[in-house]
């Protein structure tokens, strides 16, 4: 009698995706996704890969470790986000940054900008104050943006009729009028940002609101008595 019964076959492990179909770009996608749904903490190389289903070498051939990989995160931050609103700026220096009506369209573009790089923005807005490795990078990013303003105010501030004292301070002084203006007006942006995407502010009145709040902005801050020398 012919025993016919057939030696059983192990199972077939789960196919991975070819690493030919994995790229800088996918892997950056993935990490976004993974850090917005578990946090930062969450980022490794084992979780990427296991997320996009590829083999740990996958990530290796085109990053050295997990830092090179969110090093490459604030290059395109740079590029999708800094880059494009400090486009705008210089725009705006064309025309008459202090007059509401014409900073309205400058905020109505920032604000498509935001629903254009998605995850990214969202990632940077909600994790750029962590303390982690990737929260530094997007604090970094946050403080590029704030010195971009910078340079923008210092180029139009000595002009405007709002601030005239400003004119007749050193360069370091304006310079840092200036800045704590900056960091004031970003903080101020991405909070009505923050309150549009959660549903509490319209975006039309969003964009208005910032645009109003900009125009008078060199007037409130001499006001306040930013421009006059500081005596300790």
């Amino acid at each position: 009698m012919t025993d016919e019964t057939e030696t059983a076959k192990p199972p077939r492990r789960r196919g991975r995706k070819p690493n030919s179909n994995i790229n800088r770009s996918s892997i950056l996608d993935a990490a976004i996704t993974l850090a917005l749904e578990n946090g930062p903490e969450a980022l490794s190389t084992v979780r990427i890969a296991r997320a996009m289903d590829i083999v740990q070498s996958g990530f290796y051939a085109h990053f050295r470790n997990m830092d090179d990989c969110i090093s490459a995160l604030a290059l395109r931050i740079d590029a999708s986000v800094r880059a494009p609103i400090a486009e705008r700026m210089a725009v705006l220096r064309q025309s008459n940054p202090s007059d509401a009506v014409t900073l309205t369209p400058y905020y109505e573009g920032l604000f498509d900008l935001i629903e254009e790089t998605g995850p990214l923005m969202e990632l940077f807005l909600r994790h750029r104050q962590d303390r982690s490795p990737l929260g530094a990078v997007l604090g970094q990013g946050e403080a590029a943006l704030v010195e971009d303003l910078t340079d923008h105010l210092d180029a139009i501030m000595p002009t405007d009729r709002g601030a005239p004292a400003l004119a007749n301070r050193s360069v370091e002084d304006r310079r840092q009028a200036c800045y704590v203006m900056a960091r004031f007006l970003v903080r101020q942006t991405f909070e009505a940002v923050s309150m549009w995407r959660e549903g509490q502010l319209a975006r039309t009145a969003a964009t208005r609101l910032l645009a109003e709040q900009t125009a008078v902005f060199g007037i409130s801050a001499a006001t306040a008595g930013l421009f006059a020398r500081q005596v300790d």
